[in-house]
């Protein structure tokens, strides 16, 4: 009996040290380590530039539905004596097709753009009013045929004073569409006492307002950029701006309200000694709010980028930013299928020192996956950008030609080429870690077959 068992070990051994032999020699004959390296290239299908006179500068970008680009501005090439309204049109490759201006003498500056579903386009600016009894802005809002070609315009004056007398200045800034084809516009209302409030206006497709309502919170409170106000998920708007008095310094403010523009709730984001200014404000997929900024109070340097991110009653999620030690500044912002955010805005630090246009995409988290920054040594911004599919975007912006004291507007169209490279070294490679996991297995299953052999003789003895 004992010596059936001692055999019954003695073979049992043998076979666990042909495993042990076995399983290490096809470690030692094919294991190899595979290198993956992700490469993120930009490549300029193309670039343009379209000099005038004087100074021309973009504000935002629309795709025209016949073709081509509608780009809105402000230019004093006209010979009209100051800033006039511009609507350029390009083609789908960049080439010029024509430009309008509209404006007097004083200064008119067109900023947001937007498609109708009705046909033709919707214009924000800000018009100086010299017909009425004292001199000062209006919001100015102009609806245009596809060619560019003015079916109406009306100028607006705030709620603390009558569109004749009109004694304080007003601004027009950011236009949407409502569902219904209404209008929402956002601009800035001046008091009596120079004190400054947030503006909304509804309007039919016509023009009419339906309703106005302004509101306050400190010294002065502005939206102030193009792509500021939207229509909610849920019918109302949202409309983001900064508020600011002395002591408090100025703050990101979003505001959220009803279909007729009574306040549901409002957030301030930032601290109260520093600079914080929106650029731009985006309803995410989930109801919750992308805004973008350029601060002074948190980040790398004189100024930066700032991405925020929301739920859906504007409490913050998280927020990063971008940049160094030089002045960068934001732009536009759009979220992105995966919930990640691609974000227009201009750098001192990673270009030309004169600055360049600066595009960037994050993940859902904010956390960076790319950027690139677009221009040439003589100073370029970029204000806008249409995502065309693929990871390509066509920018509006401004550039500055050699030796020319005055900036053009400029676009491009580029892609963003992701690939994948796959390394392969030439010899097999071995890892200790292989041999580490397959011998360990063997010595516990030895282990406990040399104690049940023990146990088994003790009874065999008795």
């Amino acid at each position: 009996m004992k010596k059936h068992k001692l055999a019954s070990f003695s073979i049992l051994s043998i076979l666990v040290l042909f495993q042990v032999l076995f399983f290490t020699g096809s470690l030692n004959d094919f294991t190899d380590v595979v290198s993956l390296e992700i490469q993120k290239t930009a490549h300029v299908l193309w670039e343009k530039s379209y000099p005038r006179a004087y100074k021309d500068a973009a504000s935002s970008i629309v795709k025209d539905p016949n073709g081509g680009y509608i780009i809105s501005g402000f230019t004093n090439s006209s010979g009209k004596g100051n800033y006039d309204i511009l609507i350029l049109k390009i083609a789908t490759n960049g080439s010029y097709h024509w430009n309008k201006t509209y404006g007097a003498e004083e200064e008119d500056i067109g900023y947001e753009i937007i498609n109708c579903r009705l046909g033709g386009f919707a214009l924000a600016s800000t018009f100086t009013n010299t017909s009425v009894a004292v001199t000062n802005s209006d919001f100015l809002i102009t609806k245009l045929s596809p060619t560019a070609y003015v079916l109406w315009n009306h100028s607006y004056s705030g709620p603390n004073q009558d569109d004749i007398s009109s004694w304080v200045g007003d601004e027009g800034f950011s236009i949407a569409e409502c569902s219904n084809d209404d209008l929402i516009a956002a601009g800035v209302t001046r008091g009596p006492f120079n004190d400054n409030d947030i503006w909304l206006m509804r309007l039919l497709p016509t023009g009419r307002r339906l309703w106005q309502q302004t509101y306050h919170k400190k010294d002065i409170d502005r939206c102030f950029s193009p792509h500021s106000v939207l229509q909610c998920q849920d019918g109302g708007f949202a409309v983001v701006g900064y508020t600011y008095n002395i002591t408090d310094s100025n703050q990101v403010w979003l505001i959220k309200v009803d279909s007729n523009g009574n306040e549901l709730w409002n957030r301030t984001f930032g601290d109260t000694i520093g600079f914080q200014r929106p650029a731009a404000l985006v309803e995410c997929n989930d109801g919750g709010f992308g805004i973008l900024a350029t601060t002074k109070s948190f980040g790398a340097g004189d100024s930066d980028i700032w991405l925020i991110r929301t739920n859906a009653f504007g409490q913050q999620l998280w927020n990063k930013t971008f940049g160094g030690t030089e002045f960068d500044g934001a732009t536009y912002l759009q979220e992105m299928l995966d919930g990640g955010f691609a974000v227009l805005g201009s750098t001192h630090n990673f270009g030309a020192e004169q600055g360049d246009a600066w595009l960037l995409r994050t993940d859902s988290n904010g956390d960076l996956s790319w950027n690139f920054t677009f221009g040439d040594m003589f100073g370029n911004s970029g204000a806008a950008f249409i995502f065309e599919g693929d990871n390509t975007f066509t920018i509006a912006g401004s550039t500055n030609a050699e030796g020319e004291p005055f900036s053009d507007i400029w676009a491009l169209k580029v892609r963003i080429n992701i690939s994948t490279i796959t390394t392969t070294p030439s010899s097999p490679t071995e890892t200790s870690s292989a041999f580490t996991i397959v011998f360990v297995v063997p010595f516990i299953i030895v282990m406990g077959m040399l104690r049940r052999t023990k146990l088994s003789s003790k009874k065999v003895r008795k």
